[in-house]
């Protein structure tokens, strides 16, 4: 795999390995990336008071019920969710309490998790959920290798945090400054751009 690279830093460390380390490399590489067929699939995701809605989705895909995990932090929206479960698919686990606790105190890996978040991802809240649910997830590791996280946000109203938004523009500013840009192939300080705060 390495040989095959485009990077020459990528064929240096080729000829520097063993080849039963490559050996080894290759057949750990290969049982941690299996196919999977969607029945086993395991997914997570957000209820709501609604869950049936991404339930039925989901299911039309080939995920079984017995494979999704729903979660739902409050109780009037639990009590709802619980319901139409029990009506639709009584097969669900739903969860009561904060999705993040559940990757805390819990060793269960998804290949998919579902996060539709109603708040931005950025927020000059103190309890900020978005960060703090998927901070969780990578701490513990939730996710499985070559796993799906889905994310959906609000957007930041310039009315309700307009500092806010206006430091998340120079984050993704300077994050994409030094890229190269596909149809151009240099990045924006290569092309004679400046960037100025």
């Amino acid at each position: 795999m390495l040989n095959d690279s485009s990077y020459a830093e990528d064929h240096n460390l080729a000829k520097q390995l063993e080849y039963e380390t490559k050996d080894a490399w290759k057949n750990h590489f290969k049982s941690i990336l299996s196919s999977k067929q969607a029945t086993e699939l395991k997914v997570a995701y957000l209820t709501g008071p609604n869950p049936e809605n991404d339930l039925e989705e989901l299911c039309n895909l080939g995920i079984l019920p017995e494979n999704i995990w729903a979660f739902e932090l409050q109780n009037n929206l639990y009590i709802d969710a619980m319901q139409n479960l029990l009506n639709t698919s009584p097969q669900v686990k739903i969860h009561k309490g904060k999705i993040d606790t559940f990757f805390s105190n819990t060793a269960v890996n998804f290949d998919l998790i579902y996060l539709d978040f109603c708040g931005a991802l950025f927020s000059s809240n103190k309890e900020n959920k978005s960060i703090s649910t998927i901070i969780s997830l990578l701490d513990n590791h939730r996710l499985i290798s070559l796993g799906v996280l889905i994310t959906n946000f609000a957007f930041i109203d310039d009315d309700d945090d307009p500092e806010m938004k206006t430091l998340i523009t120079k984050i993704v500013a300077l994050y994409l400054y030094p890229k190269g840009y596909a149809d151009m192939g240099s990045s924006a300080e290569e092309q004679g751009l400046g960037f100025e705060e």
